[in-house]
């Protein structure tokens, strides 16, 4: 799902994506406002904060176990369209 980027070109504005969804190989990622959520070879998912820490150095998955479980449903139903649309 993607947006043209002929704005961009045409040096106008364009609405960014509310959210961005990443799946290769075995890794996967959500990034959504200020949250990214990743989970590398299928692993547990990990949660940052990119505002607070930019360089993903503090995992809130433990802390925040609600906010991955909204985004991992979220990945898991983006996903799940996308295989159905293959």
């Amino acid at each position: 799902e993607g947006k043209s980027l002929t704005p961009i070109f045409n040096n106008e504005k364009r609405d960014g994506h509310d959210s961005l969804y990443f799946h290769f190989g075995t890794d996967r990622a959500l990034r959504k406002g200020k949250w990214k959520l990743v989970s590398a070879k299928e692993g547990k998912w990990e949660l940052y904060d990119l505002e607070s820490d930019p360089s993903e150095t503090r995992n809130l998955a433990k802390i925040q176990p609600n906010k991955v479980k909204e985004l991992a449903d979220k990945w898991e139903r983006w996903n799940a369209d996308a295989i159905e649309e293959k």
